[in-house]
């Protein structure tokens, strides 16, 4: 008997059941009940950076950032920020209090005594210091402290 085709056949098999467990999506954990929910926010450089941008103002200590899919900057201090924009990118300083209720939307901030959220799919990452209240009301949401990619 030629023992060949079958060295053959287990060798590919052992790779086939070796990649089986190989995948490009990001790590998972499963939860009590069973979902599966991402374990860290992707790194920068592998964020879609959206083509449309904006500038918005800090009008008496408030902003309201709206802008679906653009990458929002508003530049210095405010008081209060709602960020209810959905698949965005929005760079902020520092902040007392910052809410945000859309989804898929990553905020990066210098500081904020206060981040609540309650929209799903969000990383908000802050810069300097660790909020003192953080208050996710949502799912599939990361806050935490930027990491060095």
């Amino acid at each position: 008997m030629n023992s060949k085709p079958l060295i053959a056949l287990i060798t590919g098999a052992a790779a086939l059941l070796t990649l089986a467990g190989c995948s490009g999506a990001p790590d998972t954990e499963t939860t009590p009940d069973g979902k599966t929910t991402p374990t860290a926010p992707m790194s920068a450089k592998d964020v879609r950076t959206p083509e449309a941008k904006a500038d918005v103002a800090c009008k008496d200590g408030k902003a309201t950032i709206g802008q679906s899919n653009h990458e929002v900057t508003l530049a210095g201090a405010c008081a209060t920020v709602v960020v209810s924009a959905n698949n965005a990118i929005v760079h902020l300083g520092d902040v007392k209090e910052l809410t945000v209720t859309g989804g898929l939307t990553r905020v990066v901030v210098e500081t904020a005594d206060t981040v609540i959220v309650s929209g799903s799919g969000n990383d908000v990452l802050w810069q300097v210091e660790k909020p003192a209240n953080i208050d996710d009301r949502g799912g599939q949401n990361f806050v935490q402290k930027v990491a060095k990619d």
